[in-house]
């Protein structure tokens, strides 16, 4: 997947095997379908604030301990563009982590 010349960014945090059609795949190992090696956990996203359009985490977020979370969050709200913030949201409602 070209990262570079997509026309929206959309990413799948912690993806596993099971990368969400026409995202970007993110996970701590290099499984088939993950675009980008990362443990969110150490690293930071290498995208620009306001830039993602939409972040999808299915089982992500109950994996990380609270204060993991509260960074991860803080950092996915830079990288939502101001119009989607709804997409943050319906991150938070898919994740049960508190």
């Amino acid at each position: 997947m070209n990262i570079s010349k997509m026309e929206s960014i959309l990413l799948d945090l912690g993806c596993g095997m099971r990368k969400k059609d026409g995202y970007i795949g993110i996970d701590h190992k290099e499984y088939d379908g993950v675009d980008i090696v990362l443990d969110l956990r150490k690293g930071e996203l290498p995208f620009e604030d306001n830039s993602v359009e939409a972040i999808y985490a299915s089982h992500f977020l109950e994996h990380l301990n609270f204060e993991e979370a509260i960074k991860m969050m803080n950092e996915v709200y830079s990288y939502i563009q101001t119009e989607n913030m709804d997409n943050l949201l319906e991150l938070i409602r898919n994740n049960e982590i508190w």
